[in-house]
């Protein structure tokens, strides 16, 4: 169920792109002018957590950080707009590749591509360590 909730959050991102919404917009680049830089989306499925707002139980998702190849952190990302926001947040940033780490503790890579979403979705097991179980 939570494979197809991060693949409706997908489409989501990229009707979100097409209809000019503003995503969180992250830069690595420090000082440097991120203008002439190519940029691309990162969407992150993290797992939820319950919250209960009255009598409504609300399933956020929970946060992650971005982090450089070099390890330098770059953003922590709330991963919901309030308790009551169950979509992740779509996070705009440089293309290349950056490690994320979820609340969860779970670590993944990240390759972003200029003007493409990457969806990762933290609820499934990597393809590493999935291979690597002999499935």
């Amino acid at each position: 169920m939570k494979g197809i909730r991060c693949g409706i959050a997908g489409l989501a991102a990229l009707l979100l792109v097409a209809c000019a919404q503003q995503p969180t917009v992250v830069s690595a680049l420090g000082n440097k002018s991120a203008a002439a830089t190519a940029h691309g989306y990162l969407l992150v499925c993290t797992p939820t957590e319950a919250v209960n707002d009255g009598n409504i139980d609300y399933y956020p998702y929970t946060g992650y950080d971005i982090y450089t190849l070099q390890g330098r952190k770059i953003a922590g990302i709330l991963n919901h707009d309030s308790v009551h926001d169950e979509q992740p947040q779509l996070v705009v940033l440089e293309a290349g590749t950056y490690r994320i780490k979820a609340d969860c503790g779970v670590v993944r890579t990240a390759i972003i591509k200029a003007g493409e979403v990457t969806v990762l979705d933290l609820n499934k097991p990597s393809p590493a360590k999935h291979r690597a179980a002999g499935h």
